[in-house]
């Protein structure tokens, strides 16, 4: 067992392992007479990978680059280019970054027996709606936290201001006292500030400490001396705001703290998206989605009759369909325009004017693929549901390495555990549908979280930081560009991504694909960094016929 876990040293036998339900975040490993079964958690924090050297033996792990370096094997960079090109598209099902190093995916297990490795799913993804989820969620909640607070001397936590991690911090002020910590920088403008120091007066057990912002947390600050950056197993976006996550994580140390609570993965399990109209739609729950939809449509200023049109249409395609639709237009000959319509399965990001015919065409032939482990039979809104948590899992679990690294060892995110992942998805599509109210599934953990907290309508913005970052390293990262190693292999177009770049400096160009680009530009060159030094030789090669890590 690796991670937290709400069970005791007596409830940790093979035979309870193997299904359960147990509060908290972590990995499941059984090795009995009959073979080995090894779960991971459902949002992929703790992900498990695993290949075949070829002499007869599987290593497993819950990183997919240390088994590349075993193996020898190079990134995929169409799965690269994917991230940053797509939306809406698993480029992955069973696959890795790496050829040869297969993932299991959340919400399923390797088992290896004499018939070899293989996954089975032990998730039900598509549960019954909860007409209690409130309540389920609150309760999920509050144990995802006691579970850390009670193994904490020090605790301490984020208090943004937004309604997500400062939840938590309120949770944890009602055990104890705690350290909160808030960012703030004069390029954010918005009243996360002010509804932080407002929550910390409701609770007079938070030693409240701001953290300011300067040149050194702008994006992009840090990545110009490879060496000094770290290793992390995908092009997670944390690299590019590596500057402001030190300077955090410093802080938090600072204090001394043994265990720190984060929000990150609140937005992932709190709310859906517009896709979720076409669940209703599917559920014959008419009214339901004509209310959400005139409700979506009047927040985003859009067309009522327009949002119905593309539900109804959402709704009669299948998942399958709308890939190979998108395979088909990658393949095209006119220039791809970025997708600007929210009820679809599947859509192109602006970065696809970045690639050259033969990256447009790699891409068309991976989408091609991916329709393959396409789910037919869910919803497109659950879908999303579920792909946004599997994304936030992937980019947090190296966050959480990152943080190791500056001293924080004990960083957790209660909203990707277990429990409050299943009460949130088993919620009504209207209680995550955006615009029919801002997150209403915490309002179940009133009165203990202040109403000033709970009836915030919206969370703050941090695009000054963005672009910033993008104007202080302008030739910075035109240079990253120019020594692509997407452009290198063919896939990408560097004059069109430089133009996307200028663009972006002076606020007009995609801030947060450029963001993708560059992180995946910055991974590239660290992964394989001084991988002949990750492993060695074991000396008894009897225990090591199956590593796991």
């Amino acid at each position: 067992m690796a991670g937290s876990c709400g069970a005791d040293d007596d409830a940790l036998t093979p035979a309870t392992a193997a299904g359960s339900r147990w509060a908290g975040s972590h990995l499941t490993v059984v090795q009995n007479g009959r073979g080995l079964r090894v779960r991971g958690d459902l949002a992929g924090l703790w992900p498990v990978f695993y290949t075949c050297p070829g002499d007869g033996t599987l290593v497993w792990a819950t990183a997919a680059a240390p088994l590349a370096a075993l193996t020898g094997a190079e990134p995929d960079l169409v799965r690269v280019v994917a991230g940053i090109a797509l939306s809406g598209v698993d480029a992955f099902g069973s696959h890795s970054y790496f050829p040869g190093v297969h993932r299991v995916p959340p919400g399923s297990e390797l088992v290896v027996d004499v018939a070899g490795p293989r996954t089975v799913a032990y998730e039900d993804l598509r549960p019954p709606i909860d007409p209690e989820a409130r309540e389920a969620v609150a309760a999920a909640l509050t144990e995802a936290v006691d579970l850390r607070m009670a193994a904490s001397r020090q605790p301490s936590a984020d208090l943004s201001g937004g309604k997500d991690s400062s939840t938590l911090a309120c949770l944890a002020s009602q055990r104890t006292e705690i350290t909160a910590f808030t960012y703030t920088d004069d390029r954010s403008v918005n009243a996360d500030l002010d509804y932080a120091r407002a929550v910390a007066t409701a609770f007079p057990g938070m030693d409240h400490r701001i953290v300011t912002g300067d040149a050194g947390t702008t994006d992009y600050a840090r990545l110009s001396d490879p060496a000094a950056v770290p290793v992390t197993d995908a092009p997670v976006l944390a690299l590019g705001v590596l500057g402001l996550l030190r300077t955090m994580h410093a802080a938090v140390a600072d204090c001394g703290s043994d265990m720190h609570l984060c929000g990150e993965g609140g937005d992932a399990v709190l709310t859906g998206d517009p896709a979720l109209l076409a669940d209703l739609l599917r559920q014959r729950r008419l009214r339901d989605a004509a209310v959400g939809g005139a409700t979506w449509s009047r927040v985003g200023l859009r067309s009522v009759q327009q949002t119905w049109l593309r539900t109804a249409a959402l709704a009669r395609t299948s998942y399958p369909g709308a890939l190979a639709c998108l395979a088909s237009r990658l393949r095209g000959p006119d220039p791809l325009a970025p997708s600007a319509n929210p009820l679809t399965w599947c859509a192109t990001r602006p970065a696809t004017g970045w690639l050259t015919r033969p990256g447009r065409d790699a891409l068309a032939a991976l989408v091609s693929d991916s329709a393959s482990w396409a789910p037919a039979d869910l919803e497109p809104g659950l879908v999303h549901q579920w792909q946004g948590i599997w994304a936030s899992g992937a980019q947090h679990g190296d966050l959480l390495r990152i943080a190791a690294d500056d001293g924080v060892h004990a960083l957790h995110l209660p909203y990707l555990d277990n429990a409050v992942i299943r009460a949130c998805v088993a919620s009504d599509p209207l209680e995550r549908l955006p615009g029919h109210s801002y997150k209403p599934l915490l309002n179940g953990l009133a009165p203990t979280v202040p109403a000033l907290l709970l009836e915030r309508t919206s969370s703050g913005a941090f695009d000054g930081t963005g672009h910033a970052g993008v104007q202080r390293r302008h030739a910075w990262l035109r240079e990253i560009i120019g020594t692509s190693r997407l452009a290198a292999a063919g896939l990408l177009d560097r004059t069109a991504a430089r133009a996307g770049l200028d663009r972006a400096v002076v606020g007009a160009g995609p801030l947060s694909d450029l963001r993708l680009l560059i992180c995946a530009e910055t991974w590239l060159t660290t992964v394989l960094r001084d991988r002949a030094t990750w492993w060695t030789t074991d000396p008894n090669p009897q225990e090591a016929a199956c590593a796991g890590g």
